[in-house]
């Protein structure tokens, strides 16, 4: 909102010179000054849903959930207020130098705040 912040020169200047490269219209302070202005809650409120979402699938792991069946996958377009959840597809195995690869199990260690949980993802 300060006009003295120099942040500001170098955001328009770096649109304009990308505006530049691929022939687009430059954009001045003002307009720029905008386009910022609205980014920036669209950050905060995509990954507060972002977090939100993984928080409920962290907590099905410590559960204890071992049916693939009960995680989901998230799809989540804020734009035009699109959200899908779907169920995940196992990994697809492939074969190198005549052997099945089979995922391997993964072990996770999460550490919030002064809390650890320490899991195992098996497939």
């Amino acid at each position: 909102d300060d006009d003295s912040n120099f942040h500001m020169d170098y955001i328009v200047a770096a649109s304009n010179l990308r505006a530049e490269n691929y022939d687009i219209p430059a954009a001045d302070r003002h307009q720029s000054k905008r386009i910022a202005g609205r980014i920036i809650p669209a950050i905060a409120t995509t990954t507060a849903a972002v977090a939100g979402l993984m928080c409920l699938e962290l907590l099905k792991l410590i559960q204890g959930q071992k049916n693939i069946g009960s995680y989901r996958t998230a799809y989540l377009n804020l734009a035009v207020q699109y959200f899908v959840l779907s169920q995940p597809c196992r990994p697809q195995s492939f074969e190198v130098s005549s052997t099945t690869v089979q995922p391997q199990p993964v072990s996770v260690r999460v550490y919030p705040g002064s809390f650890v949980f320490d899991f195992s993802i098996r497939f």
